[in-house]
């Protein structure tokens, strides 16, 4: 498999790789890479993927023979540049800041518009928000661009928007092929389902929106 150093911490020895043929990032850590001190952004690698409880993995990691020589030569330098690149924590802030901002913004609008319950707006919106975040983390996918977190995704799902991401994996055929991804989700949806019966949820709750929607 073919693809490119999107992030690498030096210190830690571990990064991610981007590769066009898969809709996810793979981890790779430094003892796996064949001849190398050290990993730049953007340099170009060859290497097998394995699945691990984080996901794809990268194992007999090397440099590509069609890496750039300018690649090489400066990569020492390159080290001393600093990186701005999103670690895996700073973009769950980022992605969640996001999410919120987003949810709070529409509930905020949709619920004097629509004259509706701020429960109701707020289900609407959180799955609004997640089919879009969906949709997102599809078409950056080997972009070299950040991608979304899939503990967003999940945390998106819990809070309320399972209907959203469901649609959205159809839609985009996104995280449907993904094994833990799909358990994950699928857990969530039980609890929900388990939690609201056992709640003794009233279903005609969302009939004001319906009959608005006609």
């Amino acid at each position: 498999m073919h693809g490119r150093v999107k992030f690498f911490d030096p210190v830690k020895k571990f990064g991610y790789i981007t590769t066009d043929e898969l809709n996810e990032d793979v981890f790779v850590h430094l003892s796996d890479v064949r001849g190398q001190a050290s990993l730049t952004i953007g340099q170009e690698l060859t290497f097998d993927v394995i699945n691990n409880h984080r996901g794809p993995a990268a194992r007999n990691v090397k440099l590509s023979h069609s890496a750039s020589p300018l690649n090489s030569e400066f990569r020492g330098r390159s080290q001393s540049i600093p990186n701005f690149s999103l670690t895996p924590r700073s973009a769950f802030r980022f992605y969640g800041g996001v999410a919120g901002f987003l949810i709070v913004t529409v509930v905020a609008i949709i619920t004097p518009t629509l004259q509706i319950p701020p429960l109701v707006a707020y289900l609407l919106s959180i799955n609004a928000v997640t089919f879009l975040f969906f949709g997102y983390d599809k078409a950056i996918a080997g972009r070299g661009i950040v991608r979304v977190p899939e503990k967003i995704l999940h945390a998106l799902a819990l809070a309320g928007g399972s209907p959203g991401a469901l649609i959205a994996m159809k839609a985009f055929r996104h995280k449907t092929i993904k094994g833990s991804f799909q358990i994950w989700y699928w857990v969530i949806v039980a609890g929900q389902l388990i939690a609201l019966s056992m709640l003794g949820f009233d279903w005609n709750f969302f009939q004001p929106v319906l009959d608005r929607a006609r």
